[in-house]
């Protein structure tokens, strides 16, 4: 499941595996229902697959207003989330 979502950072999860979309030899049953639900997101267009992953697993910051922009800002965004965190403690 790390290699479809990496929920260690946003970041980690901005960089994920949004392409493979099947896992042969299990049926949907047999796997486990976070890998079935990444492999559901990887279904959409890329763009909305990253989105989707961060806000399922990163569910307390807001993004929303990033969606104007689609991926341009982004990989910009999620390095300064990134930083932000660092200085959580400190504010």
């Amino acid at each position: 499941s790390k290699l479809l979502c990496d929920t260690s950072s946003v970041n980690n999860t901005y960089l994920s595996n949004h392409t493979l979309e099947t896992i042969g030899g299990y049926g949907v049953h047999a796997m486990p229902s976070d890998i079935v639900e990444y492999l559901t997101f990887n279904r959409m267009q890329n763009c909305a697959t990253a989105i989707c992953k961060i806000l399922d697993s990163h569910s307390d910051i807001d993004i929303e207003p990033l969606f104007q922009w689609k991926l341009k800002c982004l990989p910009l965004v999620v390095r300064w989330l990134e930083n932000a965190r660092s200085y959580q403690g400190n504010v």
